[in-house]
């Protein structure tokens, strides 16, 4: 899992460099889906309007990283807006991310989560 864990942080920081900072970009494994990874992702360069265009680019970068078989434990990506959420405020206090940082046995975004690996947070 690390190795999946390590090659999505690299296409996080081709993504940054090529588009710019992600203000929040982070892997959730919920309770109910043990197996799976759900990339939830929000950035200033990637607004709602153009979300289509936005998740095909993070795909594809994505893509570029991972084997046929990491990939198949990538469940989905989520493009959302996470600047004001309370669970943002509570997340943020815990510093800027300078490494995988790993949550586990929580609730965000009104979510049980099993695990969770923050690579972004501004």
């Amino acid at each position: 899992m690390q190795e999946i864990i390590k090659k999505i942080n690299d296409a996080h920081k081709k993504m940054a460099f090529e588009k710019g900072p992600f203000s929040f970009f982070a892997l959730f494994k919920k309770e109910d889906a043990p197996d799976l990874w759900v990339l939830i992702v929000s950035a200033q360069w990637a607004p709602k309007k153009n979300e289509l265009e936005h998740l095909r680019y993070i795909s594809k970068t994505i893509n570029e990283f991972l084997t046929i078989d990491e990939t198949a434990k990538l469940s989905h990506i989520i493009l959302m807006d996470t600047q004001d959420s309370e669970d943002m405020e509570r997340l943020r206090g815990a510093g800027s991310v300078k490494e995988p940082l790993v949550i586990k046995n929580e609730e965000i975004f009104g979510v049980p989560v099993k695990e969770a690996v923050l690579l972004a947070l501004a």
